[in-house]
């Protein structure tokens, strides 16, 4: 086994162990016409949050690692929730914030494996952080568990966000007088698919935006249970 030295191409063990290392290593695809690339850019199709420092462990306060992950997205981008186990989650203690991007998805492992709970008392989960002159199109949501512990206020605080998906999610105990699954605001041209939305104050409540009010939207093979 070799620890130290030289290995092929004047590449020692310290280089690849260090934060450039995947840049060191090649990668090729199975497949006629596949090409080259390194394991870095390979490794970086998918960007996750733990990428950024979150855990998922139920303990840890992964609040700030994964907004660190969200403020790096770009437009068009994609942010991957790996898959929570047994009774884990990615524990928040304050409201996400979505960048003002268009395009953008945040995504799971299904919506009982990929859990986030936000546990703060009147606070919301995901936030689109948007006014009517900021609009955003095109957001996707999907195969997350959005969760509650203490009586948060709302799983998605939807503000804004034109043309857009909530897709295969779960949506539960956002029990917060008045609270919501999802609060919307200024919002049209939504579809929320394939959703269970349960154990909510509210499963869907419209806040009636004084800009436009929430047309267009299309909910398709949802369960909604236990609302308040």
């Amino acid at each position: 086994m070799t620890t130290r030295g030289q290995i092929a191409g004047g590449v020692d063990s310290i280089n690849l162990a260090g934060s450039g290392g995947s840049n060191l290593v090649g990668f090729l695809q199975a497949g006629t016409g596949a090409v080259a690339r390194t394991v870095q850019g390979k490794e970086r199709d998918i960007v996750s949050v733990k990428d950024f420092g979150a855990t998922g462990d139920g303990v840890t306060d992964d609040t700030a690692a994964i907004q660190a992950a969200l403020d790096a997205m770009t437009a068009g981008s994609a942010l991957y929730f790996p898959p929570t186990t047994g009774s884990t989650f990615y524990r928040v203690t304050a409201a996400l914030m979505l960048p003002k991007l268009s395009g953008i998805t945040l995504y799971g492992a299904g919506k009982r494996t990929s859990r986030i709970r936000q546990e703060t008392a009147g606070v919301d989960l995901l936030d689109t952080n948007n006014v009517w002159a900021t609009a955003t199109n095109g957001i996707t949501i999907r195969d997350l568990w959005l969760d509650g512990a203490n009586a948060p206020r709302y799983g998605i605080n939807w503000k804004a966000t034109l043309r857009s998906q909530i897709i295969n999610c779960r949506i539960s105990s956002f029990s917060a007088v008045n609270g919501a699954g999802i609060r919307t605001d200024d919002s049209f041209i939504v579809e929320v698919r394939g959703c269970d939305i349960d154990s909510n104050y509210e499963g869907i409540s419209d806040g009636a935006g004084a800009n436009s009010p929430p047309n267009a939207w299309q909910i398709v093979d949802c369960n909604f249970e236990n609302a308040t």
